[in-house]
């Protein structure tokens, strides 16, 4: 599950977690041979995939601007 420590307590991002959560259900019936978690996995995989650019993108924008 991803989490992140400050001090000894660990904090859980609830959209963090939720998005783990139904990877990992897809995951599992995908497996399986269910198409229609089989689909919803190829969404989440392209979602992440989106993500991942924006904040790359993010990031160069602001490496330019220091």
């Amino acid at each position: 599950m991803p989490h992140f420590k400050i001090q000894s307590r660990s904090y859980i991002v609830l959209e963090e977690a939720e998005a783990y959560l139904w990877r990992e259900t897809a995951k599992s019936y995908a497996t399986q041979g269910n198409i229609y978690w089989q689909r919803i996995l190829q969404r989440l995989n392209w979602e992440e995939e989106e993500r991942k650019a924006a904040y790359l993108k993010a990031l160069k924008r602001l490496e330019e601007d220091i």
